[in-house]
């Protein structure tokens, strides 16, 4: 992966600010029947065209995922940290340690019809690690839900009867020290049966830990040097697989990619500016890569993870002196969540905020007074305007992929380098007026 310097990447993403002009948009907390949902927001899912938060007053969901009519999902009053919503739902809900009342305890429900039951994950509410791992399900061969959580410092724990039993798998002695020891989060994703998952082992060693069968066994391959490793993410790009591992303040990188499942590392750019903590990575299904910083803005990646740009202006972020002095985010954490699809991204925040979003099809369609059609054959894209208009291709975020001047009524551009997914098409005619329409490179 390409290392740029601070100053270069500036420079960059003014620039693609400039050219895709996205700005995040306030989305409306209302309630449905008045009032607004909690501030403190810690996870999203999308379901189904449902948008699910999990705040620090339970579960809400906005049944249009436009916002303003919030309704309650369960768990009201309560502290829900973490969301899995696979084939059951589960919430994992911060609770007063009962053996330490100055830590924090981590319990787990699932829902059942309509009703959050308590699972047997730590029944005596003990101080069990950090809160801020992030768990997850995956369905076996059997048919079986599994469920896996892990710990700082106490290991991975799992469950195959939903939640009513579990066993502890705890951390190893090997030659680089203790693996599956700082767990910050265990993931899958969709058409994969790997769970993936980050680990601290000492000297701020880092490695990708994984398991082929359902998190019963284990194993681990180094990645680098950070200071905490939050983020891993798979995708296949391009007929191959990769896998994307992020962190805080990496010594040689704060992401990196590798293509043989975690055998060899590329880096990205060099770490040491604040907003290389990255704290997510995650993709939309026909293309784009986004890293979730928590201090300052969310970065879409290019070229496959080689290149870093600002993803949109707009968002306001109060300093780190204002969260300390107005809790609960007494700390540099300020975004805690995004989830992007082909036409929309959320991003949710810890403190005062809310939820922006940036509705992709609606900031790129200026709709213009000359209708423009355009068919696709064989990768040959056929665009029918008038002469003299100028012809664009944007990627989902706006940035230019190539351009043409028709020079009569039918002009045709072979689109067989694009890489498949969703593109706009964006003409502008002989009167200044402009029109988008969006297309699917397969």
């Amino acid at each position: 992966m390409k290392k740029f310097t601070s100053l270069f990447l500036f420079i960059l993403f003014g620039y693609f600010v400039a050219d895709a002009a996205l700005t995040w948009q306030k989305l409306d907390l209302t309630k449905a029947g008045g009032g607004t949902i909690n501030l403190n927001i810690s996870r999203m899912v999308l379901e189904n065209g449902k948008l699910y938060v999990a705040t620090y007053d339970g579960i809400w969901v906005s049944p249009s995922g436009n916002g303003g009519d919030w309704e309650p999902f369960g768990l009201q009053g309560q502290k829900v940290i973490r969301l899995s919503f696979g084939n059951v739902k589960f919430a994992l809900v911060m609770v007063t340690a009962s053996n330490d009342p100055t830590k924090n305890a981590s319990i787990l429900y699932k829902l059942n019809g309509s009703t959050w039951e308590l699972t047997n994950f730590n029944p005596d509410r003990l101080a069990n690690g950090s809160p801020s791992s992030e768990f997850t399900q995956i369905r076996d061969q059997n048919g079986n839900d599994i469920i896996l959580y892990p710990t700082w410092g106490n290991g991975i724990w799992r469950s195959d009867d939903g939640g009513a039993t579990w066993t502890n798998y705890p951390q190893a002695d090997t030659e680089h020290g203790k693996v599956y020891k700082n767990v910050l989060g265990l993931h899958t994703f969709p058409g994969d049966n790997i769970v993936y998952g980050t680990d601290k082992v000492a000297n701020n060693d880092n490695y990708l830990i994984y398991s082929e069968d359902y998190g019963a066994t284990w194993q681990y391959k180094h990645v680098g040097k950070f200071f905490n490793p939050y983020a891993v993410y798979a995708r296949t790009y391009n007929d191959k697989k990769y896998i994307y591992y992020g962190g805080q303040n990496g010594s040689d990188g704060a992401i990196w990619r590798s293509e043989d499942m975690g055998t060899t590392w590329e880096a990205s750019l060099s770490a040491g500016v604040e907003y290389w903590e990255c704290r997510k990575i995650t993709g939309s299904p026909n293309g784009n890569l986004y890293s979730m910083a928590s201090i300052n803005n969310l970065y879409v990646l290019k070229d496959n993870g080689d290149t870093f740009e600002v993803f949109a202006t707009g968002l306001s972020i109060p300093s780190q002196s204002e969260r300390i002095a107005n809790p609960p985010a007494a700390d540099k954490v300020f975004l805690t969540d995004v989830i992007a699809t082909d036409t929309i991204v959320y991003l949710s925040t810890a403190f005062r905020e809310g939820i922006y979003v940036v509705d992709l099809e609606t900031s790129l369609a200026n709709v213009s007074k000359n209708a423009v059609s355009y068919t696709i054959k064989n990768n040959l894209l056929q665009v029918n305007t008038s002469e003299n208009c100028n012809i664009q291709i944007l990627n989902l975020t706006g940035v230019q992929v190539s351009a043409y001047k028709a020079h009569s009524d039918v002009t045709t551009i072979d689109i067989t380098n694009l890489t498949p997914g969703v593109y706009f098409l964006k003409v502008k005619n002989a009167d200044n007026s402009i029109t988008i329409n969006k297309f699917i490179k397969k």
